[in-house]
């Protein structure tokens, strides 16, 4: 269901949030080719699935199905393992606090791909940082970790109020719902039923809503994927094309070159820097 109480669990998160003092331990970036067994961290994890999509299990027998860009979260101690269907590559983030983890809290969160970029290049660059600071740099990274987090816990909606289950939230649902499944959606009418609305209603409200059809936005998604796979990984246009839900390379091209004005191999030529003119003579 998209829609439920979560009283007790922002309360308690709410509360946790203000009092603890949060610490960036690490980050990294590996590749994350099949199965990872059984496992656990003292810290905080955050996983963001850059490339590949699968399902992870905790040890209590929680079940999370995540997609390309998506982000996992697991509270400290968590056990659990993670079995890729598609292998890819993640990134992983270990943020430490001085206060035990909420009881409320105590399994994993997922967070559908982050609209906002900019979190999205905050994962990347955290990956990126040295293990050994200096202390003023270390506080920095303490208090962009902290704000990293509270960031994707209202990402997950587990901070926000609970609503009733209006037009709006229905929209919104669907919108969120495409992000997170828009390789395996076929058609519109199965996004109306994952978000218990109906299909007329649907399609008007979205459009009043956004500006734009349901479609329109399944598209735009999967082209924005798209961008950033041509953009950030040397795949080939065949694979990006399966990876974003396109039936083949040339349909997935058609699109491509509609809604951006280029050929993917034309957006990809294009970010490659150029090296500057011979002048030696």
């Amino acid at each position: 269901m998209f829609f439920g109480g979560l009283g007790a669990l922002q309360s308690a998160l709410t509360d946790y949030l203000r009092t603890a003092r949060f610490t960036f331990e690490r980050g990294w970036r590996h590749a994350a080719p099949g199965f990872c067994a059984f496992h656990r961290h003292q810290p905080f994890e955050v996983v963001y699935h850059v490339v590949g999509s699968g399902k992870t299990t905790d040890a209590r027998g929680k079940t999370i199905a995540f997609e390309e860009d998506g982000v996992v979260m697991y509270a400290p101690g968590v056990t659990h393992n993670q079995d890729m269907t598609v292998p890819g590559e993640d990134i992983c983030i270990h943020i430490g606090s001085d206060l035990p983890w909420p009881e409320e809290l105590d399994s994993s969160l997922y967070v559908p791909p982050p609209e906002e970029t900019r979190l999205k290049a905050e994962l990347i660059a955290l990956a990126g940082l040295p293990s050994n600071m200096a202390p003023a740099q270390q506080l920095a990274c303490d208090h962009r970790a902290a704000a990293l987090l509270i960031e994707l816990l209202h990402a997950a909606d587990v901070l926000e109020p609970c609503h009733e289950a209006t037009p709006e939230r229905y929209v919104a649902a669907a919108r969120d719902y495409i992000r997170v499944h828009f390789r395996d959606i076929h058609d519109v009418p199965e996004v109306a039923t994952a978000v218990g609305i109906g299909y007329d209603h649907l399609r008007h409200c979205f459009r009043k809503a956004y500006g734009m059809s349901v479609k329109q936005w399944h598209t735009q998604v999967r082209i924005e994927r798209a961008q950033d796979l041509l953009l950030h990984s040397n795949l080939p246009l065949k694979a990006i094309a399966d990876l974003c839900g396109f039936e083949n390379a040339r349909y997935f091209s058609t699109c491509f070159r509609r809604v951006t004005g280029q050929t993917p191999g034309g957006c990809r030529a294009a970010a490659v820097p150029k090296s500057p003119p011979n002048t030696e003579h």
